[in-house]
């Protein structure tokens, strides 16, 4: 996944349908490995650009997997990547936190179900 992609995508170049097209081969094999003991996780993150998230950014995202267009493996996958980044600027330590408790599944306890993303939408909405 390049950081380009996810601008193209945060500035409506491309929807959260032709996003999850565009990095199906590598959630893919990040699932495959994520189901092994013991395996390593593979990202493919390549920053050509820096990323700004911000609160507009975080809410696309999260509503794009409560609506169906993202599945949690994919947003699971693409915060996984945004640990990984040394060009990714966010909005305050709210959003950043949020990036962080979703990325990792095996370590925070699983993919996101839609309630728990509503949680986090929450606080990002309401600034707690």
């Amino acid at each position: 996944m390049k950081s380009s992609i996810i601008n193209l995508y945060i500035e409506n170049g491309l929807s959260g349908i032709e996003l999850h097209k565009t990095i199906e081969k590598e959630v893919a094999e990040y699932c495959e490995s994520m189901a092994k003991i013991g395996s390593t996780l593979n990202l493919y993150f390549s920053e050509d650009e820096t990323i700004y998230f911000d609160r507009l950014a975080i809410v696309k995202l999260l509503g794009e997997v409560i609506n169906g267009n993202l599945s949690p493996q994919v947003l699971a996958y693409i915060c996984d990547c945004f640990t990984l980044g040394d060009r990714i600027e966010y909005q305050n330590e709210l959003i950043k936190d949020v990036i962080f408790q979703i990325a990792g599944p095996e370590i925070n306890g699983g993919f996101k179900s839609d309630s728990e993303l509503q949680e986090h939408l929450q606080k990002i909405v309401t600034g707690d």
